[in-house]
């Protein structure tokens, strides 16, 4: 009957939900992603970094620090005076001006990535 709501079916979405969050904790769904997209922040803060002689480009850093966790740093002693300014000069962010730019693609990598999951899951059930 329509409309009706059987057990089975939300044991099933229960389950389904369970794997779900498993595969997102486990880094199976958006683990890849998520390392191409910082890679491209990387890469970003490395051309928007203002240059003279490339010694500031080059202290471009990029360490995970677990799955779905990621540090993008500068190791060069003046890199924080120039990424935000000093009384004689105004910031230049080329760090976060890169992490800004790729953060709006992770809500819909993760929207497919867990969409190809499921996919994947109920073709196995059936």
């Amino acid at each position: 009957m329509p409309g009706t709501l059987e057990s089975k079916g939300i044991a099933e979405a229960a389950s389904l939900l369970d794997d779900l969050a498993k595969a997102i904790e486990s880094g199976e769904i958006g683990g890849e992603q998520f390392k191409t997209i910082m890679e491209a922040a990387l890469q970003i803060a490395i051309s928007r970094t203002p240059v003279k002689t490339g010694r500031l480009a080059s202290g471009n850093k990029l360490r995970f620090d677990g799955w779905n966790s990621a540090t993008l740093y500068n190791d060069v002693p003046y890199a924080g005076f120039v990424h935000e300014g000093t009384s004689k000069m105004a910031p230049r962010p080329f760090l976060r001006e890169a992490t800004e730019m790729v953060r709006a693609r992770f809500p819909d990598m993760y929207r497919q990535s867990a969409q190809e999951f499921i996919r994947q899951l109920h073709s196995k059930q059936r």
